[in-house]
């Protein structure tokens, strides 16, 4: 538990469980931190090592919208789209393929590529698992790294299986540090799944 002063609770008083954690009560609260850390360590080079190293954590925020993928111009389901105008999904139907479009910022101000990893056999720098998921099923996985300097990706999927025509599904997309426990960030987007009648339907198309 983090134990700074003050008295009043708050920031002071939070439970520090995992880096992530701490780079958000450092965002949060630089002054508590460092007391805290001062008490911790009590040596100045410690304390500063400590402080550099805190104040370069990633601290992520994540987005994202689903898109319909369309196939190719005369292929089966209508006519491509047009360049550069995506279609935004408002219901997914089991025999199509999406695409979640993901934007990630990094709202840290002079955040660090490097991980500090000293028993680590070599440089480690900052990688990211990006998943999209629907309750307990995952949909789509893959991994990148700089997203500390900010990105946008996409993720293709299908429909969840375990959400039946007609219902209605919550995506989950989940960021993860290979690194750091805690460091990342989540977003969810509600869909509905749509009937047998509506997925048998083409999607609209330009006469």
């Amino acid at each position: 538990r983090n134990r700074g002063g003050g008295g009043g609770g708050g920031a002071a008083d939070t439970p520090v469980r995992h880096g992530g954690e701490l780079a958000l009560l450092l965002a949060a609260d630089r002054r508590v931190v460092r007391q805290w850390a001062a008490e911790l360590l009590g040596e100045p080079r410690q304390l500063q090592a400590f402080m550099r190293e805190v104040e370069g954590l990633p601290v992520l925020a994540a987005e994202f919208r689903v898109e319909e993928v369309e196939p190719p111009a005369g292929g089966a389901g209508g006519p491509a789209r047009l360049e550069g105008m995506p279609r935004v999904a408002a219901s997914l139907a089991p025999d199509r393929e999406y695409e979640a479009r993901i934007t990630v910022r990094c709202d840290t101000p002079r955040p660090s590529r490097r991980v500090y990893a000293p028993q680590y056999h070599r440089p480690k720098e900052h990688g990211w698992w990006i998943m999209l998921a629907c309750g307990e099923e995952l949909l789509a996985l893959k991994r990148m790294a700089g997203l500390e300097r900010g990105a946008s990706t996409g993720l293709r999927f299908g429909a969840p299986a375990q959400v039946a025509p007609g219902g209605r599904a919550q995506l989950r997309l989940i960021v993860v540090s290979d690194a750091v426990h805690g460091l990342g960030a989540e977003a969810a987007v509600e869909v509905d799944v749509a009937g047998a009648a509506a997925a048998a339907a083409p999607p609209p198309g330009i006469s």
